[in-house]
Formats: C-alpha cells, sequence, structure tokens
C-alpha cells in the first residue's frame, strides 16, 4: 500500500515537472518567436537597405557610364587638340609633359564606385549572418517544439498511468477498509486481553514493591542495629577506660586519705610534744608544707579527674557521683588540716 502510494506521489510530481519544464519551453520557445521576428525586421531592413545602395549604385553606375562617355568624347578632342598643340609646341619649343584634368574626375568617381561597392559587400554580409542566425534560431525552435511534444506525449502517458493506478488504489483501499474493520475487531479482543494483563501487572508490581519496601526496611534495621553495635561498643570502651581512669583516681584519694591521717596522727602527737625544741617544730613545719604540696597535687589530679569524669556525665553518672562523694570527703578532710594547722601555729 505504501509503495503504491509513493508510485503514485512519485508520477505526480514527475507530472508536475514536465508540466513546469513544458511552460518553460514554450516560454523560450515565445521567446526565440520574438527574437526571430526582430531579426527577420532587421533583415527586411538590411534587405531595403541593399535594395537603396543597389539602386544608387546603377545610377551612379549610369551617371558613371555617361561620365565616361563624355569623357571619351572630350578626351578624343582634347587628344586632337593636344596632337595639334604639341606638334606646335614640339616645333616650337620641344617635348613637354602635360595632365588632363578628365583623368582626375575618373578618379574620384572611380573610389566613390569602389566605397559603394564595399558598402555593397558589408550589408550582403550582414545578410548573410542574419540568415544564419534566422537558421539557427529556427533549428533551435525546431528541437525545442520537438522537446514539448515528447514532454507531452509523456504527460500524456503519465496521466493515463495515474489513472490506472488510482484505478487500482480504489481496489487496494475497498480490501484495506475490510482488512481494517477485521484488523479493529481483533483489535477489541487484543485490548481486552491487555487490559486483563494491565490489571495483573498492576497488582503484581504493587506486590513487588511492597516487597521492596519490605526489603528496605529490613536492610534499614540491619544498618541501624550494626551502627547502635558499634555506639554501645564503643561507649563500652569508653566507659571501661573512665572506670579505669576513677578506679586509679581513687586509689590516689585513699593513698591521700592515709596521708591525712598519718598527718593527723603526727599533728596529735605534736600537740602533746609542745614542749619541744624549735628545730623539731621547723622540721614538723617542712613537713606539712610537703604535705600541703602533696594535698595540692592530689587536688589537681583530683580536678583533673573530676574534668575528666564531667566530660562522660552521660555515660558514666554514677561514677560522677561517686567522685562527687570522695571529693566532699577530701574537702573536708582538708578543713580538718587547715583548723589543725591553724591551731598549730595558733600555739
Amino acid at each position: 500500500m505504501d509503495g503504491i502510494k509513493k508510485k503514485m506521489i512519485a508520477m505526480k510530481l514527475e507530472k508536475e515537472n514536465a508540466l513546469e519544464r513544458a511552460v518553460q519551453y514554450e516560454g523560450e520557445l515565445k521567446k526565440k518567436e520574438q527574437e526571430r521576428e526582430k531579426k527577420e525586421t532587421d533583415i527586411a531592413e538590411l534587405n531595403n537597405k541593399l535594395k537603396q545602395a543597389q539602386t544608387d549604385c546603377d545610377e551612379i553606375q549610369e551617371s558613371l557610364q555617361e561620365a565616361l562617355n563624355k569623357m571619351e568624347e572630350t578626351d578624343k578632342r582634347a587628344t586632337n587638340t593636344r596632337t595639334i598643340k604639341r606638334s606646335f609646341r614640339n616645333l616650337r619649343y620641344g617635348p613637354m609633359n602635360t595632365m588632363t584634368g578628365g583623368s582626375t574626375t575618373a578618379e574620384a568617381v572611380k573610389i566613390r564606385l569602389l566605397k559603394m561597392q564595399s558598402d555593397i559587400e558589408e550589408l550582403q554580409a550582414k545578410l548573410l549572418a542574419k540568415d544564419e542566425d534566422i537558421k539557427m534560431e529556427t533549428a533551435l525552435r525546431e528541437v525545442a517544439e520537438a522537446e514539448v511534444a515528447a514532454m507531452t506525449r509523456r504527460i500524456r502517458l503519465l496521466e493515463e498511468d495515474l489513472e490506472v493506478s488510482s484505478s487500482r488504489l480504489t481496489e487496494t483501499l475497498s480490501k484495506l477498509e475490510e482488512a481494517s474493520k477485521t484488523a479493529e475487531e481483533s483489535e477489541r479482543a487484543c485490548r481486552n486481553v491487555g487490559n486483563r494483563l494491565s490489571t495483573y501487572d498492576k497488582n503484581v508490581e504493587q506486590l513487588e514493591k511492597t516487597a521492596d519496601e519490605a526489603v528496605f526496611a529490613a536492610r534499614e534495621a540491619d544498618r541501624k542495629f550494626e551502627e547502635v553495635s558499634r555506639n554501645l561498643a564503643l561507649t563500652e570502651e569508653n566507659l571501661r577506660q573512665a572506670e579505669g581512669r576513677v578506679t586509679a583516681a581513687e586509689e590516689k584519694i585513699k593513698d591521700l586519705e592515709g596521708t591525712l591521717k598519718s598527718l593527723t596522727s603526727s599533728l596529735k602527737t605534736m600537740e602533746i610534744k609542745q614542749e619541744e625544741s624549735v628545730e623539731r617544730e621547723k622540721t614538723l613545719e617542712e613537713r606539712a608544707n610537703k604535705l600541703r604540696q602533696h594535698v595540692e597535687e592530689a587536688e589537681s589530679r583530683a580536678n583533673a579527674a573530676e574534668a575528666e569524669v564531667n566530660r562522660r556525665t552521660q555515660e558514666i553518672k554514677r561514677t560522677k557521683e561517686r567522685i562527687a562523694a570522695e571529693h566532699t570527703t577530701y574537702e573536708t578532710l582538708r578543713r580538718e588540716m587547715d583548723t589543725m594547722i591553724s591551731e598549730f601555729h595558733s600555739i
């Protein structure tokens, strides 16, 4: 079907192109006809000029012949006269060369005659050239007419082919309508089946989407569980490290408590031995200064431990409470020690 349509379209295009070429050839033919008519007019004018020139030439030749006849008579008379005069002169003066006016007139007439003949020859050459142009234009016109006739025959054949193709196309279209009806019924049945299949496909897609969402949720839960597990492991490790640092701080605090206890016992001993010498008192003061330094070091260490514990407040709250209690005990002991030192100085 498509091939027939394409062929008909190609035939129509070819027909249109042939008509355009025929119109173009007719225009060129009219143009050549006008040029030919113009050249025929020019040839007619040249023929008139040639006839006029020939007429003038004939008149000039007649005038020339009359003049020549008169010149011959004049020459004869002049010759006789010159012969008599020459004989007389020869007898009297000797021979002399003479020129006559008749020969000058003859030469002027001959020059004019030659010019007229050259003009006639030039007109004849132009006439021959125009004849050649007319023959060439006639040949071109015949070729153009032959091409127009050929194009006309081709257009007629194309029209006949187009009519045959149109009849075939009509038959094909009728068959195509019957096939279209059958195809529409088949397409309707296929559409019903397709609707059912699309419904099944939608259900399958919904189930696949639900399954994908469930798999994604499970993977997300696994990922979150792994992250929580890693965070818990890190927290436990940090807690163990903090507990180790707290244990070390507790041990240092216990050492400090022992030192304070020994200091308290020493102070009590110094209260009992108030009568000892000044050197012993200085020794006690130096020892107290050393103990104060130890206390300050313990305090700085406790502050560092407290800062570390404060950074881990969310994870080790119970450890912070224990450290706070121990710090309170330490402050109490420190105040007691300061009181004892002040009492010692007052004594």
